[in-house]
């Protein structure tokens, strides 16, 4: 063979080799992109609020709950759209797309809505250069694609987010339904006080506030207005969350739509309410009530929510971080022990439910009254201080590590959020062009 050949055959074995190499850095790049989850979705919602911060006013919890559950299904749709031969089968984008819908309805701009998901591909780059980083023998050429790959990808979600919150703007310019919200939503904020076509009466009446969430919201709500003889007025924020305000003449109490026929059990749907308030100061306040306990809601979710079984919770419920910041300094102590606290927790939570009674308490737990001094006393020995010095920080720290526990995290906001979201239709980018 002639020498001009034979380089020739040698430089396209190389590249052959150099490129089969290359393949297999981008893979392990793109396992290890994997292995950071589920604290990567944590981690890029956390990046992302603090880098484009969105005000929503009251209707912050559904805005970011929804905002949360956007970005795992976009990240689902980056690793999957990553994979070798996953170009034409990523998932839906279900999540994304009803959190364009609702950035349109709920007045954020466009341009924050896509800062933010160019702020998560700024933080998934960063870490893929991190890993690099770390293993130096890691290729950079590796990273570069893998790079260049996510941001194509990413180019082509935002361009269905831009599309799909321009379509939901179009629809709420001649929507009625829209224009209406727009005007209860206003009478909300007491920027207006015109209250003529809304077929509701708020001043000279009693008001209850409900939020109802399922696919059948509207027709658990007619139902139970019917039942309770009440006018209904209804602020669609999508297809599955509605709000509502129940009105009349005569107070309707909260056990009153407890026991009302409305069905809602059967139909699937959970309503969270208010208290019962006049006038249309009253009908705000319920208003800000029923927001409040959504919150609690969100995180522990039951057929019915009521405010004033919640209202502890409803604060701590507003700020996760601050939340946190107070379990860990009131409880933290415990879990330098040996089971990590978890005998101490239940043991308080007992005592703080039988009022401090030793021998209920003890009853309750199933030990003697002996063995729950002795449990006592190691408690108040871990904390550093008597139960009785600050007994009610402990119970509440107790009931809102409940709150963010189990339910907490992931997999709680994608429940909440399926239950949530509008149910549009969800197309995957390559069916849908």
């Amino acid at each position: 063979m002639p020498v001009s050949e034979i380089t020739v055959s040698r430089r396209c074995r190389d590249a052959g080799a150099s490129s089969e190499g290359q393949g297999r850095d981008r893979q392990d790049l793109l396992a290890r992109l994997r292995a950071l989850r589920p604290g990567l979705e944590e981690s890029l919602f956390t990046h992302v609020r603090e880098a484009v911060p969105v005000q929503c006013g009251e209707e912050d919890v559904e805005y970011e709950t929804g905002a949360y559950c956007a970005l795992v299904d976009a990240v689902d749709y980056l690793l999957a759209g990553l994979e070798p031969g996953e170009r034409e089968h990523r998932p839906l984008l279900g999540a994304v797309t009803a959190h364009a819908r609702r950035a349109a309805r709920a007045g954020v701009e466009l341009e924050k809505v896509l800062r933010r998901y160019h702020a998560a591909e700024q933080r998934l780059a960063a870490l893929v250069l991190e890993e690099i980083t770390y293993d130096p023998s890691r290729p950079p050429l590796a990273a570069a694609q893998l790079i260049i790959e996510i941001h194509a990808l990413l180019s082509e979600l935002t361009a269905e987010v831009a599309a799909t919150h321009q379509r939901e703007l179009d629809h709420a310019a001649s929507s009625p339904e829209e224009r209406r919200s727009e005007r209860v939503q206003a009478l909300l904020a007491g920027s207006s006080f015109d209250t003529s076509g809304l077929g509701y009466e708020l001043d000279c009446a009693w008001h209850v506030c409900v939020i109802a969430l399922g696919s059948h919201a509207r027709r658990a709500l007619s139902q139970l207005a019917s039942a309770l003889g009440r006018q209904l007025l209804v602020m669609p924020r999508s297809e599955e969350v509605l709000y509502a305000w129940l009105g009349g003449e005569r107070l309707v109490s909260v056990a009153d739509i407890e026991a009302a026929p409305h069905g809602a059990d059967a139909l699937g749907v959970k309503l969270v309410i208010g208290e019962p308030a006049s006038g249309m100061q009253g009908w705000r306040v319920s208003y800000r009530q029923a927001q409040a306990a959504f919150r609690v809601a969100m995180r522990r979710p039951r057929k019915i929510t009521r405010y004033a079984d919640v209202a502890l919770l409803a604060h701590w419920a507003a700020d996760e971080t601050l939340a946190r910041a107070f379990i860990r300094l009131h409880l933290s102590p415990l879990d330098e022990q040996r089971d990590k606290g978890v005998a101490a927790r239940e043991t308080l939570r007992a005592y703080f439910d039988t009022g401090h009674q030793i021998e209920a308490t003890a009853y309750a737990l199933g030990i003697n009254r002996g063995t729950l001094r002795a449990r006592l006393a190691n408690i108040e020995a871990a904390l550093g201080y008597p139960l009785h010095e600050r007994k009610a920080e402990l119970d509440v720290a107790l009931r809102v590590e409940v709150l963010y526990g189990a339910e907490a995290g992931p997999e709680r906001l994608r429940i909440a959020h399926r239950l949530a979201a509008t149910a549009g239709p969800s197309l995957s980018l390559a069916a849908s062009r």
